[in-house]
């Protein structure tokens, strides 16, 4: 098959083993690294093993597994390759079309903590001739991800 959707793995080129599985189509695979570059990856047990593989001089392998016609299909092997490779990987989700209630909630409470980290990180960083705004406005986003964060872990 020669579709346009694919079932990638993310390979960690220093022991040769996958730890991530995804579908995509154009170039979706290539995504990953180039949202922890930009310190905008939403995964950050994926973001730091990215960063860890880039740190030793070496790069993410991304390697397409088989091509599809159908989404569907494609969804499908995604699905069972994370159920069997699940140990190892850095998958939030367990992939396929059904993304349950909680794999949806556990992205979104992924999603916050990430937010949560990098407006901790400006804030650590402004420099004391920032002005009271900007200081303000990233207190208020802090108390507010704080509060949902903190929602979500009750």
């Amino acid at each position: 098959m020669s579709g346009g959707f694919y079932v990638y793995a993310l390979i960690d080129p220093r022991d040769g083993r996958a730890f991530y599985i995804g579908k995509g189509c154009g170039k979706r695979a290539h995504a990953h690294v180039l949202a922890s570059r930009r310190g905008a990856e939403p995964n950050p047990e994926k973001d730091l093993r990215i960063r860890e593989i880039h740190d030793t001089g070496a790069a993410v392998v991304e390697r397409v597994l088989r091509r599809f016609d159908s989404e569907w299909d494609a969804l499908e092997l995604e699905r069972r390759l994370i159920h069997r490779l699940r140990r190892r990987l850095t998958n939030i989700a367990h992939g396929g079309a059904a993304q349950s209630g909680e794999a949806r909630r556990q992205r979104e409470l992924m999603l916050n903590r990430a937010r949560l980290a990098r407006f901790e990180r400006i804030r650590d960083n402004l420099p004391r001739s920032a002005p009271n705004y900007v200081f303000s406005t990233c207190l208020a986003a802090i108390g507010h991800l704080s509060s949902l964060v903190d929602a979500e872990n009750a």
